[in-house]
Formats: structure tokens, C-alpha cells, sequence
């Protein structure tokens, strides 16, 4: 048997609330499937997770270290999924000539996008009036970054 992201789903539940009860019920399933899915993950392991006694469960100092691990292995799993959904194009502005003159027309948004998504790299690209005619669209590209760590 490998190990899967519900084992460790199920083991911090279990570490976080130190009740198999209330681990199963946070976690929308029934206790018995919980307590085996732990025993089994303990067998591969082969290390004790958990101390358990009629009254309390506590946490072994294998199942200690195993919880600071398995956190960040899923901390990792999230930022690989947001990663993922990051997507990357392009956005057109409609400006007027006027505007050409002031970066705050882009500043606003360019904070807001890699504020919130540092990997991304916003460059706006000014567009002019082709000879007196109206204004027309102008791109704003995007592209990871060079320095992204992944």
C-alpha cells in the first residue's frame, strides 16, 4: 500500500483534535474507517503515531515529527494546485490620450496582481493614437517570472 494525501488529511485531523471522534466528524466520515486508515498509515510508517488510552490520545514524538511534515507536505500540495492555477494572457485597456501620461491608470491593477500573485510578471506596454484616430487597445502582457523557485 502507498501513501496517499488522505492519510495525511486523516492524521492531522486526528493530531490537531487529539479525538478520533471529533476528527472523524471534522473530517465527514465515520470513526472506525478513521482509526483503521491511522493504523494503517502507522504500518507503513512502521512507527507509533499516537499514544491511545480509553480516556485520552496523544501524539508519539515520531507522530510529533510526522505532524510538522506532513503540514508542509500539504502546505507544498496547496501552493502546487494555486500554481497551477494561475493563468496567464493577456488584458486589454481601452485608454484615451490623456492618459498615456500618468502610470497610475496601471499602477492599481498591476499591484493588485502581483500582490497576489508574486510570480507573475506585469508589464504594460502603452499604446498610441495611430494618427489622430481614436484610441485603441493596449496590451498589458504577462509571463512567469525567471526567478520562480519551482
Amino acid at each position: 500500500m502507498s501513501l496517499e494525501l488522505r492519510h495525511l488529511l486523516y492524521f492531522i485531523a486526528v493530531a490537531e483534535e487529539l479525538h478520533f471522534s471529533r476528527a472523524a466528524e471534522r473530517l465527514g466520515i465515520s470513526q472506525p474507517p478513521l482509526s483503521h486508515q491511522i493504523h494503517t498509515l502507522e504500518e507503513m510508517l512502521g512507527a507509533r503515531l499516537f499514544v491511545r488510552t480509553n480516556r485520552r490520545v496523544a501524539l508519539t514524538d515520531a507522530g510529533d515529527a510526522f505532524l510538522k511534515e506532513a503540514r508542509a507536505i500539504l502546505l507544498q500540495v496547496d501552493r502546487a494546485v494555486d500554481y497551477g492555477k494561475i493563468q496567464v494572457g493577456i488584458m486589454r485597456v481601452q485608454h484615451l490620450p490623456a492618459m498615456l501620461q500618468s502610470h497610475m491608470l496601471y499602477a492599481h491593477p498591476i499591484k493588485a496582481v502581483t500582490s497576489r500573485c508574486p510570480d507573475i510578471f506585469l508589464c504594460p506596454h502603452v499604446c498610441y493614437p495611430f494618427h489622430g484616430r481614436s484610441a485603441r487597445p493596449c496590451s498589458i502582457g504577462c509571463r512567469r517570472s525567471n526567478n520562480h523557485p519551482y
